[in-house]
């Protein structure tokens, strides 16, 4: 079993974007909202850049699972999640990257 507390898993999910093999059991998701996918694709590039390279978590967020970052003047959030493979209910130990599918949202602030 893969195992790895889940602030370590979270940020490995979000600096790779999941591509990491010990997150290869469970592909993780990446999901964005309307604001987002209206975005220009480099833009889009730019913005998953600055989720990708996030530091700014503070005390309120131990498992570094939710960020905003402003990008061209906007505020945009994204938020981890963790479910059981097939996706129909949260994952019993998220710790456990063999059996728990991290999903990503990124949206616009006024999406939230």
């Amino acid at each position: 079993m893969a195992s790895l507390d889940i602030k370590r898993a979270n940020d490995l999910f979000r600096t790779t974007m999941g591509r990491h093999p010990l997150l290869a059991k469970c592909p993780p998701i990446i999901h964005v909202t309307p604001a987002v996918d209206s975005l220009e694709p480099f833009s889009k590039v730019q913005l998953v850049q600055l989720v990708r390279s996030f530091t700014d978590f503070d005390e309120d967020c131990p498992e570094h699972d939710f960020g905003a970052v402003t990008f061209k003047g906007e505020r945009y959030f994204f938020k981890i999640d963790y479910y059981a493979p097939g996706l129909q209910h949260g994952a019993e130990d998220p710790t456990d990257l063999d059996n728990t599918v991290r999903v990503m949202t990124i949206m616009h602030a006024s999406e939230y």
